[in-house]
């Protein structure tokens, strides 16, 4: 929505003519079809160790065969350290310290899921517990209101783990299936023959007293058992599903996938000689996948079907899904996409089954924009936040649970690319085109968008990951003729940053690439 202009890159990043020789780089074919071989693998995945001493990242150094898959290293967090490889073993131990989960309400205790298992994080310290270990992986979801209990989703059920004595409780029995039909319905015809045969046979009459009394009782063991069985309907798959931290009521989507008839793409060079077909894109215009959503009450196995898109009596939306429950776990928000991409609603769902609709964006051409599905709560009862294209640009609001005291928090022509709270959640971590839209920097605000602070100060672009403790940042960065590398530096507005990685070679360093010139072309619209 924001551009109205077609940016051009007027000059690439070429050779200033003075470096050209065999001893800095050579511009032949082989030279630039080498890629990542010549160019390197930027740093990716950055993470903090739990104590903050350690930054982990997946990268390759300069000079590496572009055939290698990218490898884990780790560097202290200090000026001039050296990054160190890490050996398979050594970064599987290092996951559970690494792994992003929710924090206790203290910021003492970390819940992480690794490789389908859970783990305990005490911080700082950095040390880990592990909860389970499966082979059918725990996906978790969070804590107990009095963080007593973790919850996690197994197959397609919730469960909780109660980590004073390992004791775990399956919440739900929810079934893809059809209710049992319990009338049977029969023709007229089939009745009299039935009714015939009872009252002609003694062993007919019999067996169906058996059978009467087996089913009676049944019914009395299903109806004494704590937990019921809840049918979903057959057809259909469940996407999600989201637990309230008071553990009574739960948010889940079903879901059908897209019935999609992919082309084929010939590929000619085969190790076998022929050539063999490889599925490529499916069309434009085939039928995609959509979903619902349902509110359950966990005690009465009770179903409310939500319909998150206003004016839509079908049900079904498409883009987008469940945001999360407040700390309470009184109310959950939920962002719902029309399957056009036309039409977005973010709506507040409460425990007892009332959709109240908060924000509605329309655009005939496209909702989404850098930070489409960025939404979330305040702590307490403070309110939510979220992004919204609503003024032209991606810009970050708040307003009250009930949908009132909407304040806009940002506003210019610039975007909100990416926003979060911060781990004490009492301020707005996110990276922004402030400044200039071909820019990326790392800034922070309080949460009533006051005291927007930039930290970043070179030129570019910006991934900038704060240490757990608050004290570094680690930042990769790039502009328009440097390749992104990974700094460190203080978490102090324009601090001087420090470089880690080094990841072109030696040749294409000793280049000088001239910096490329962007300007502005006005379009038709």
């Amino acid at each position: 929505m924001a551009a109205r202009s077609t940016l051009a890159l007027i000059a690439g990043c070429l050779l200033a003519a003075p470096a050209l020789s065999a001893q800095a780089f050579r511009l032949d074919l082989p030279t630039i079809m080498r890629g990542p071989e010549t160019v390197g693998r930027e740093p990716s995945g950055v993470q903090w160790s739990a104590d903050s001493r350690w930054i982990h990242f997946s990268w390759l150094p300069a000079g590496s065969d572009w055939r290698m898959p990218l490898a884990p290293y780790r560097v202290r967090a200090e000026a001039g350290a050296a990054p160190e490889r890490l050996t398979p073993a050594q970064a599987d131990s290092a996951a559970p310290f690494l792994a992003n989960g929710p924090l206790t309400r203290d910021g003492r205790r970390r819940a992480v899921a690794v490789a389908g298992d859970l783990w305990l994080v005490t911080l700082p310290a950095g040390t880990a517990r592990r909860l389970t270990r499966t082979a059918q992986g725990e996906q978790l979801l969070g804590w107990s209101l009095d963080e007593s209990r973790l919850f996690y989703r197994l197959g397609d059920n919730l469960f909780a783990l109660r980590l004073a004595d390992g004791y775990v409780e399956q919440l739900t029995d929810l079934r893809l299936a059809a209710a049992p039909d319990t009338a049977r319905r029969l023709t007229p015809q089939r009745s009299a023959l039935e009714r015939d045969q009872r009252d002609l046979f003694d062993v007919v009459r019999d067996r169906l007293a058996s059978d009467s009394m087996s089913r009676v009782m049944r019914d009395e063991r299903a109806a004494r058992a704590d937990l019921k069985p809840v049918y979903l309907g057959a057809g259909e798959q469940l996407r999600s599903l989201s637990l309230a931290p008071t553990g009574a009521h739960a948010l889940l989507t079903l879901g059908t996938t897209a019935t999609t008839k992919p082309s084929s793409v010939p590929q000619w060079i085969t190790a076998s000689g022929y050539v063999e077909d490889q599925p490529g894109r499916s069309k434009v215009g085939d039928a995609i996948g959509k979903q619902r959503m349902a509110l359950l009450d966990l005690a009465s196995g009770k179903l409310t079907w939500l319909r998150p898109l206003p004016g839509d009596s079908t049900g079904f939306f498409g883009a987008f899904g469940i945001v999360g429950w407040n700390d309470a776990g009184t109310s959950a928000l939920v962002l719902a996409g029309s399957r056009d991409y036309t039409t977005r609603v973010l709506s507040r769902v409460d425990a007892n089954g009332t959709l109240t609709p908060l924000e509605t964006l329309r655009d005939s051409a496209w909702v989404g924009g850098p930070c489409g599905g960025c939404a979330g709560w305040l702590p307490g009862e403070q309110g939510l936040w979220w992004v919204s294209e609503a003024d032209g640009w991606s810009h970050l609001y708040r307003m009250a649970a009930d949908g009132s005291a909407r304040k806009q928090l940002t506003s210019g022509a610039w975007e909100v690319l990416d926003v979060r709270l911060s781990p004490a959640r009492d301020r707005f971590q996110m990276h922004t085109s402030e400044g200039s839209v071909h820019e990326r920097h790392f800034w922070t605000m309080a949460l009533d968008g006051s005291a927007r602070t930039r930290y970043t100060a070179t030129k570019g672009g910006h991934q900038v990951v704060p240490s757990p403790d608050g004290k570094w940042l680690a930042d990769v960065a790039s502009n328009s003729n440097t390749p992104p590398e990974l700094f460190l530096q203080a978490a102090k507005p324009m601090a001087p940053a420090a470089r880690i990685t080094t990841s072109p070679t030696a040749a294409w360093r000793a280049a000088r690439w001239i910096a490329p010139e962007i300007v502005r072309i006005p379009a038709s619209d």
